[in-house]
């Protein structure tokens, strides 16, 4: 059953004054004319920093055409005065977090909040209040592995319906997660209410990635080695031997057939694919001839191709699919790693040129397009 916008919005200040202890909750949100919620998403996206973005999703669905009207008119009144409902949120969550850091006993602050509202067709219509900040030293940095969970000192709850999504950072992987999430996908961790969490849970600990650095370094010492019994050595010696003398015997060819007679410079013509020779010219201007028309020609041709950045396929991928895709169809369609695709993608959120939505158990990722009329959809 659907509760009230303010029972929801109040609902999650409780969960988060179980952070670090008690949090009063005095003069509540302001219960104008709001629409009913049916489902909260919590997305905690953590970064190599420790900082983390805190984002709390507010979702209503539309069944009717009613429904969306009433919704807009929401929509109207909460963008004229948006301060009477993100100014009681933001000192709520700087309670919260000054208490967890008085916890933990690490300098915490909260930045950057925005509050904004908009409807969401995917496939279903909802109107979505969107909340977000963000939490410096949110995460304990142990031995370059970043740990979740201090913060909750006195455990966490979510109610039936709504979730909790916790996102490692670009690069980094899971070793660890309690209690056991329900889904993984791109490194992000989601657990669905209701949900009672112990102290200190859920507890998420991230460390990087590994890297192909090791393997190009067992490569490359070898050829650096003086001694020690490598065969590197020896067969670098010999394959520069080999190389020098068939430098020499083509020098030698080349100008035995730079003084032949037409057989040879027939011959030579057939080797460059057929390129036309200046018979009043000296020996060196045909080579020069053939060297402008071949391979450097084609590298030119190359280079003054335009370049495809990362964001431009994703962009390319999202027009063709019509504007919207499932962020795992990113990953399949582009041949691409999760932990990239996750990188790549909110790099683009940053810039503006996507928004990533969340539907159920499944990422959404949806093209902003620019109004300036800049891109183009024909690429």
């Amino acid at each position: 059953m659907a509760q009230s916008y303010a029972r929801s919005v109040v609902a999650f200040l409780v969960v988060l004054s179980l952070v670090g202890g008690s949090l009063a909750l005095t003069d509540p949100v302001r219960a104008q004319t709001q629409p009913d919620v049916d489902t909260t998403v919590l997305r905690i996206e953590l970064h190599e920093n420790t900082t983390a973005t805190w984002e709390l999703q507010i979702r209503t669905r539309l069944r009717t055409s009613d429904d969306k009207v009433d919704y807009r008119a929401f929509q109207r009144q909460f963008e004229n005065d948006t301060d009477a409902y993100l100014g009681p949120f933001s000192d709520r969550i700087n309670g919260t977090v000054d208490a967890a850091s008085r916890t933990t006993g690490r300098e915490m602050k909260a930045t950057g909040f925005e509050a904004s509202t908009s409807l969401q067709s995917v496939p279903r219509q909802w109107g979505v209040v969107t909340y977000r900040f963000r939490w410096t030293k949110f995460a304990a940095e142990r031995d370059g592995r970043l740990v979740v969970g201090d913060v909750f000192e006195s455990g966490l709850f979510i109610a039936e319906n709504d979730s909790l999504e916790v996102v490692a950072p670009a690069d980094y992987r899971v070793v660890s997660a309690t209690p056991s999430a329900v889904e993984r996908d791109d490194g992000t961790l989601t657990w669905n209410g209701p949900e009672s969490f112990a102290d200190g849970e859920p507890r998420v600990v991230f460390e990087p990635e590994p890297t192909e650095e090791a393997s190009v370094e067992t490569t490359t010492t070898p050829s650096d080695s003086a001694g020690g019994g490598s065969l590197a050595g020896p067969a670098g010696a010999v394959v520069l031997v080999a190389l020098v003398a068939a430098g020499v015997w083509w020098k030698q060819s080349n100008e035995t057939e730079t003084d032949g007679d037409a057989a040879a410079t027939s011959r030579l013509d057939e080797g460059d694919g057929g390129v036309e020779r200046d018979d009043q010219s000296d020996g060196r201007e045909p080579n020069t001839e053939v060297d402008k028309e071949s391979p450097d020609s084609e590298t030119s041709t190359v280079e003054a191709a335009p370049i495809v950045t990362d964001e431009d396929r994703v962009q390319n991928l999202l027009r063709a699919a019509g504007g919207r895709v499932r962020q795992k169809d990113v990953v399949t369609e582009l041949d691409w790693s999760k932990s990239k695709v996750s990188r790549v993608l909110s790099r683009m959120e940053d810039d503006g040129t996507i928004q990533k939505l969340r539907l159920g158990r499944e990422n959404v990722v949806e093209l902003v397009e620019d109004a300036s009329g800049d891109s183009e959809p024909g690429e």
